[in-house]
């Protein structure tokens, strides 16, 4: 192993610990299984930890604390910024477990947990590996960032912010990217995003979501699909308007509900809808403007 391997791993090693023993709020999620699956209340969390937690199976640790030990998309960019363009291979995700896992098993790794982070008391308890490895092997530190994508990240020409460049490492590493057809399609849409001065991170990681829902079979096929998405939206739209809940859970509320919670409903599911629209129409007007913006990006590759 090189210095530089070594002293990446030794970075990620104390970002992880930090990370891991940092202060958690019990949110309403866990707090409903401790109670209704475990039978302590909220006056009762001391005894919890203090008598139940330890004894634990792996599963009921999961079950209670992996909404805690999920780590979230500006988590995985805090990682990717240490990362840069490499991956850990899967002799450094091993190193890194077990160096975590001795830790917690010595008690110098612990987690912090309490009802609210302003006020109350913080409850300790040692990390067990199931909630280390949850953590650890979502963050997916071992996916590759293809070398173009970065390259067009790192250009100084692109002068994209610090956390756009982040967000784009963690979508680059996505699966859906991962082939040189996707990929090519990946840059195109920001390259053309950038020229046109509609560059939007939000929108890429619509169009990363979109790409993995309904998985169109060539590039020519997108803003097939993309019409389409907007067409069904638009009818889905004008059925709430009139009151046709096809939605089954909107159908139920109307069924079961008062006005006003169907309302407050139906006005959440509208704004999804349009939110939705809006990003599918702007990608299509991007796309549009591909072979004046990117000549270069071969429109007949399979995606």
């Amino acid at each position: 192993m090189t210095t530089e391997q070594s002293n990446l791993r030794e970075t990620l090693l104390e970002l992880l610990k930090q990370d891991l023993s940092a202060p958690r709020e019990l949110s309403a999620q866990v707090m409903h299984v401790i109670v209704d699956q475990f039978g302590f209340a909220e006056e009762s969390l001391a005894a919890f930890f203090a008598e139940k937690a330890s004894t634990l199976e792996d599963f009921e640790l999961d079950l209670i604390f992996s909404p805690l030990f999920t780590p979230s998309t500006a988590d995985r960019e805090r990682y990717v910024r240490v990362l840069g363009p490499d991956c850990l291979q899967a002799t450094d995700l091993h190193h890194l477990s077990e160096a975590l896992v001795s830790l917690g098993e010595e008690g110098n790794l612990q987690a912090q947990l309490a009802l609210s982070l302003s006020a109350g008391p913080v409850f300790s308890m040692p990390l067990k590996d199931v909630m280390i490895d949850r953590y650890l092997h979502r963050l997916a530190l071992d996916k590759t960032l293809p070398a173009e994508v970065f390259a067009v990240i790192a250009d100084p020409a692109t002068a994209l912010q610090e956390p756009d460049k982040a967000a784009l490492n963690v979508l680059g590493r996505e699966t859906v990217w991962q082939t040189r057809e996707r990929y090519t399609l990946l840059i195109a849409m920001i390259q053309v995003s950038l020229a046109r001065n509609t560059f939007s991170i939000d929108r890429l990681r619509y169009l990363t979501d979109f790409m993995r829902t309904y998985r169109p079979a060539s590039a020519f096929d997108l803003p097939k699909q993309l019409e389409s998405l907007i067409r069904s939206c638009e009818s889905d739209l004008e059925n709430i308007r009139n009151r046709r809940y096809h939605d089954p859970h909107l159908r139920e509320l109307y069924e079961t509900s008062d006005t006003a919670t169907v309302n407050t409903e139906a006005e959440r599911i509208t704004r999804n809808y349009e939110s939705m629209m809006a990003h599918a129409e702007a990608l299509l007007e991007d796309y549009s403007y591909l072979p004046q913006h990117v000549p270069d990006f071969v429109k007949t590759v399979q995606v």
